[in-house]
């Protein structure tokens, strides 16, 4: 006679493990979310750190594009240009592109017999600072450095340098016809910005016909007569 199959069931559970499925199911509605919300934070911590450290290294990776005239003047000129700003403690100017929303220009004045004298203007942001320099003749390896400040304001100021042809102007090198003047003064402007570096020259300009000699003239009285005290 065939025998009945019982249906199959589950085994029992263990006793001593039945507790701790239960407690285990008791708080893992607790625990999750503030799991989760603390992974969460943690996750995105990581990705404002790693946002922050990519955007600096870019910045120093970026490379400064540098346009400087192959011209007599040049080397000549920044071998005064650097001796002097390496006594203030500036840094050069064309070794490295600024952050984006920075720009600098630095314009020197001399390199014949008066004393090199040089204004740094630069803008970080909305924010202006200034800083003039000068080499003293009487006293080996001295400088003088101060903070500087326009007296019609930094806006006013540069607005008028704009109109000026201050980022524009071309190096003198590439115009015809130029005065050849015995010592007198020259101009020297640096330019960094936009991850671009440009330097041109003056030498002379009152001696010159050019247009663009006027305008460099009237640069240096504009920066002269606002920074003077």
């Amino acid at each position: 006679m065939a025998s009945k199959k019982r249906p199959n069931k589950p085994d029992a559970v263990n006793p001593a493990i039945a507790p701790r499925l239960h407690a285990g199911d008791q708080w893992r509605g607790v625990t999750d979310p503030d799991r989760c919300l603390s992974m969460r934070a943690h996750v995105f911590k990581l990705l404002a750190v790693l946002f922050v450290v990519t955007f600096h290294l870019n910045d120093e990776a970026a490379e400064l594009q540098r346009h400087i005239p192959k011209a007599t003047w040049e080397p000549i000129f920044f071998k005064s240009i650097n001796r002097l700003a390496t006594k203030a403690g500036w840094k050069s100017l064309r070794e490295a592109p600024l952050p984006s929303q920075s720009m600098e220009v630095r314009v020197w004045i001399g390199f014949g017999l008066s004393p090199l004298q040089g204004y740094s203007l630069r803008q970080d942001g909305s924010r202006w600072t200034g800083r003039y320099i000068v080499e003293s003749f009487q006293q080996t390896n001295s400088v003088a450095v101060r903070d500087i400040a326009p007296k019609s304001g930094w806006d006013k100021l540069w607005t008028r340098l704009i109109q000026l042809d201050l980022l524009a102007l071309p190096d003198s090198s590439t115009l015809r016809g130029e005065e050849m003047v015995t010592d007198g003064v020259s101009y020297v402007i640096e330019i960094n910005r936009d991850g671009r570096y440009r330097t041109y020259q003056y030498g002379n300009p009152q001696e010159q016909k050019w247009p663009e000699a006027k305008k460099i003239i009237s640069i240096v009285q504009t920066l002269q007569d606002e920074f003077t005290k």
